[in-house]
């Protein structure tokens, strides 16, 4: 049955499992802490995986590795700040007569603005994204 168990679990999850599991066959005591790697490899699942799953599956305390990640000793990838809130897309490179366009955007605060232009080369469309996004 553990071996079923083992087939479910993939292979991002498998491989911090046997990351800790070759750290808990080498360790010199069992009262020796977790390595702080081994604590963000963990912290690294959080947004793929359950909070539970991920402790059962790696043998952890769930309230441990809440604990951790609570106090920033965690850096989850969702507090990752390398990840860009805005991509920025060069204009396409040729001129499109009477092509018609349509931009929806909404911010942060929940300000939503559409707007529809028959003509793409009539309008300075970056010119109003900037001027919507710098409000």
């Amino acid at each position: 049955m553990f071996q079923q168990k083992n087939s479910l679990i993939t292979s991002d999850l498998e491989l911090v499992r046997n990351k800790f599991e070759d750290w808990r066959k080498t360790r010199k005591n069992r009262n020796e802490k977790i390595p702080d790697e081994l604590w963000q490899s963990a912290g690294n699942l959080i947004g793929h995986y359950k909070l539970t799953k991920i402790a059962s599956t790696l043998r952890l305390n769930s309230n441990q590795l809440k604990e951790k990640i609570n106090s920033k000793a965690i850096v989850t990838p969702l507090a990752n700040p390398c990840i860009p809130d805005f991509v920025e897309l060069d204009p396409l490179p040729i001129k499109m007569p009477n092509q018609k366009c349509s931009i929806e955007m909404e911010d942060k605060t929940g300000s939503k603005i559409k707007i529809t232009v028959n003509d793409v080369n009539s309008v300075n469309l970056a010119a109003i994204c900037q001027t919507f996004w710098s409000k």
